[in-house]
């Protein structure tokens, strides 16, 4: 039973957790996450989750986030692949993408769409300035052209 766990890190020295890891924990609130792999439907359903942190993660899974509460995620220069859903959260609005190229974004059942709210509540995503063309011309990620900001991480 994980559903008193209010906080949970996942070093570097766990490779991956499967999908459903986390599901439905109602009383977590943050997430750190080190491993390459963050999984499929991980964190779906957390309804209280509001901070989360990720460093060397390679992958985040279809709906890895989908119904959290978070309203601001930093995705790290890492990531190559993003899965569809992976951030379908009511509340997201603020979205901080460090890879110079964009990520792969899976696809789940033809819908592909990582961020499926973001325009719906004047989201902003911000990349890295020098790839500010790259994002907006990107499969899948040209849909959010309009959302991009070129952005430092400096």
């Amino acid at each position: 039973q994980t559903s008193g766990i209010t906080e949970v890190t996942i070093p570097t020295s766990v490779s991956s957790i499967g999908q459903y890891g986390f599901r439905y924990c109602d009383n977590l609130t943050s997430a750190s996450v080190y491993c390459d792999k963050v999984g499929d439907l991980m964190f779906q359903f957390c309804k209280n989750l509001s901070e989360v942190e990720m460093l060397n993660v390679k992958e985040i899974g279809t709906l890895a986030f989908a119904d959290t509460n978070i309203s601001e995620v930093v995705i790290p220069e890492t990531v190559t692949m993003v899965g569809a859903g992976a951030f379908s959260c009511l509340n997201l609005k603020t979205v901080y993408i460090k890879a110079p190229t964009p990520p792969q974004v899976s696809l789940y059942f033809g819908f592909w769409q990582a961020f499926n709210n973001l325009e719906n509540v004047g989201g902003i995503i911000y990349v890295p300035f020098e790839s500010l063309e790259l994002y907006k011309n990107a499969e899948y990620w040209s849909e959010y052209s309009d959302l991009y900001v070129g952005y430092s991480f400096e």
